[in-house]
């Protein structure tokens, strides 16, 4: 028995020895590579952007999110992409935006982008009276194939986010705040089924000068599928909460 238990001994003192190693090569790696890893991802998301965006500071972080690798970017700022915006008119501001990768993708050098969280911020889309919208933030589609970056999410997750749709052409309004939402699917497939769950308060729904909801809180748990080629959206099934109905 007392063999047994200096044996467990040697073997406990083994595995904590090892995971320290590990764990001190991960840090060390992630201290000499930081830079390096944070300015490609900058360099790669601004060849898909037409806008100006402004962000505070950048930080990668491994532990606090295991075990994905994250890029955190703090206050973000973009602009407004309507023509006749001003430069302080805003189409997103958060606090962070965190981009999730899988470490070992980063260390086969390919920034897979496999989930985005967003929290907490503002989000405001417009549509003109020409019709014209302000969320046109992307550069023409190229040939990507030969970039290292690319958004293959799986989930993005929100959370205490200020949402306004203000569609002046069709003379509608919505407005609400996201306490927590979670959308999850193959967003990078041409076609595939999202699954959203939200939890929200409607602040107004307003069609003209008619407003239909104000100040009710609703939660939802929607399929909606997205298909890319035939630029469709439906609802198959879904629940809506609307102020406990």
């Amino acid at each position: 028995m007392e063999q047994l238990w200096k044996w467990t001994k040697r073997l406990l003192k083994w595995l904590m020895g090892t995971l320290l190693t590990i764990a001190l090569l991960i840090t060390l790696g992630l201290y000499f590579f930081k830079d390096n890893i944070i300015n490609y991802a900058i360099g790669e998301i601004n060849q898909y952007l037409k806008v100006r965006v402004d962000v505070g500071s950048v930080d990668l972080t491994f532990w606090k999110t295991f075990p994905d690798l994250s890029i955190d970017f703090k206050h973000v700022y973009v602009q407004d992409a309507l023509p006749e915006s001003k430069s302080s008119d805003t189409l997103l501001y958060s606090e962070k935006i965190r981009l999730r990768f899988n470490p070992i993708d980063i260390w086969e050098e390919n920034y897979n982008v496999k989930r985005i969280d967003i929290a907490p911020g503002k989000l405001n889309l417009k549509v003109n009276k020409a019709g014209e919208v302000n969320y046109d933030i992307l550069k023409p589609s190229k040939n990507k194939e030969q970039s290292a970056f690319k958004f293959q999410l799986k989930k993005i997750g929100i959370s205490e986010l200020e949402f306004k749709y203000n569609n002046q052409k069709l003379e509608q309004l919505y407005s609400a705040t996201i306490h927590s939402a979670n959308l999850s699917g193959n967003f990078s497939d041409k076609s595939f089924t999202m699954r959203t769950e939200a939890g929200f308060k409607i602040h107004r729904i307003q069609n003209g000068l008619i407003p239909f909801v104000l100040n009710q809180s609703a939660n939802t748990s929607v399929y909606v599928k997205i298909d890319k080629v035939k630029n469709t959206i439906s609802l198959p099934n879904g629940i809506v909460n609307l102020a406990g109905l």
